[in-house]
């Protein structure tokens, strides 16, 4: 498991080639991407805006991520990898559960309207979709993946209940119905009956 962590962890890692990133400069713009993103929403979000939410130059955002797009997508996968933490206590049921409730919070709230425009701007941009995928999703299946229980069930019954229970939980917050407890333990029961037949 920490293993499956530390490999998504380093590919999210998406530092544009050219002069070493600033911590300190680093976090306010990925901080001022998120709050612009929520307060104003993705399709007023600049780069422009950004930066002065930020409080620094242009080229310094420029510099270092090659979109909007980029620098959304990293302040948010780092925000999200704090924010739903997996915990395997050796019962599968109750791990999936916590799980997917942490999931539900983090994208039923604030976060939400964020991974909606990753989302979106993933359908119109294929170059963007693959970065989605190998800096985002990648690591939240393999989560998804080691609180199932992976090892212990086929591959292919293990891809169909990852891609049944983020497809539901996708297929919410695109038709904007409300992603609640009450939906994240309906799910769990509905991927555990599917793994244990």
């Amino acid at each position: 498991m920490d293993e499956i962590l530390k490999e998504d962890a380093s590919s999210r890692k998406s530092v544009r080639p050219g002069r070493r990133r600033n911590p300190a400069t680093q976090e306010a713009i990925l901080a001022a991407s998120l709050r612009l993103t929520g307060r104003v929403g993705y399709a007023k979000l600049t780069m422009e805006g950004i930066a002065a939410e930020a409080g620094v130059g242009k080229q310094t955002i420029y510099r270092w991520w090659p979109s909007r797009a980029a620098v959304v997508l990293e302040a948010f996968a780092r925000d999200a990898s704090a924010a739903v933490e997996v915990r395997l206590t050796g019962d599968r049921g109750a791990d999936l559960a916590s799980f997917l409730v942490a999931v539900h919070r983090r994208i039923g709230g604030p976060g939400g309207v964020v991974f909606r425009s990753l989302l979106a701007e993933a359908l119109i941009d294929p170059e963007f979709a693959s970065e989605l995928y190998e800096h985002y999703l990648r690591g939240r299946v393999a989560e998804l993946k080691a609180v199932l229980g992976g090892r212990e069930i086929g591959k292919n019954t293990l891809d169909r209940v990852v891609e049944m229970t983020y497809g539901a939980i996708w297929f919410r917050l695109a038709t904007r119905q409300p992603l609640t407890a009450t939906h994240a333990r309906r799910l769990a029961e509905a991927a555990l009956r599917v793994i244990e037949g």
